[in-house]
């Protein structure tokens, strides 16, 4: 584990208590913190918000989470060892903030897009007992990077949704990643889109619906 730290935004919850549950977001590939923050007026008042931004800088502008050899099979894009790390970095970072910021640690969710999803995944399912849920869109499971819980029950609770017209990570990556392991775990809410790469009305709508239903009372 290595002691250095991401970068991050933070937006408070109002009105927050000991109990205050935080949603920690993880940008794609070439993007950055504040993307996705953008997500924040529209969420839950009572949420802490944490944006995570990824540590390589690309030449084009943006960040990414893990190198991505593109000129390799898709199935070769990435190496285990990539997200391995950086899934260490991610932990020694909100280890830091849950101590900085007085949070929570056991109201921990996690929201990736593309990338950041596929780091999502990579966490929950190897560190379940961290994480509360995942919101994971239009990324797909890194399966040589993950070792699945015994018990389904200790799986969190996980929204995972796909564009069905997705041209940056095809919809079947997605499907032969997620569905066998929405049919193997409950917890797991696989949904499809008539989307691009991106977030959509109707995806966001659901996904603030399954976010109210899902939180620990």
């Amino acid at each position: 584990m290595s002691n250095q730290e991401l970068n991050y935004l933070i937006h408070r919850a109002e009105k927050p208590t000991a109990a205050s549950p935080t949603l920690v977001m993880m940008h794609g590939y070439g993007s950055n913190a504040q993307d996705l923050f953008g997500f924040t007026p529209y969420l839950p008042k009572h949420y802490h918000v944490i944006s995570l931004e990824a540590p390589i800088s690309l030449p084009m502008g943006g960040y990414a989470w893990f190198p991505l050899r593109i000129d390799l099979p898709m199935e070769a894009w990435i190496e285990a060892a990539d997200i391995t790390r950086i899934s260490g970095l991610v932990l020694d970072t909100l280890e830091a903030c849950i101590a900085k910021e007085n949070l929570d640690p056991n109201g921990i969710s996690l929201l990736g897009f593309s990338q950041g999803a596929m780091l999502g995944w990579t966490l929950a399912l190897n560190y379940p007992k961290r994480f509360q849920r995942l919101i994971a869109l239009s990324g797909f499971v890194v399966e040589q990077a993950i070792q699945l819980p015994d018990e389904k029950v200790s799986v969190p609770k996980i929204y995972a949704a796909h564009g069905l017209n997705d041209g940056v990570i095809p919809i079947q990556m997605a499907r032969d990643t997620i569905r066998p392991l929405a049919q193997k775990y409950p917890a797991i809410d696989y949904r499809e889109f008539p989307d691009a790469h991106e977030v959509s009305q109707a995806n966001f709508t659901q996904l603030l619906e399954w976010l109210a239903t899902t939180e620990a009372r």
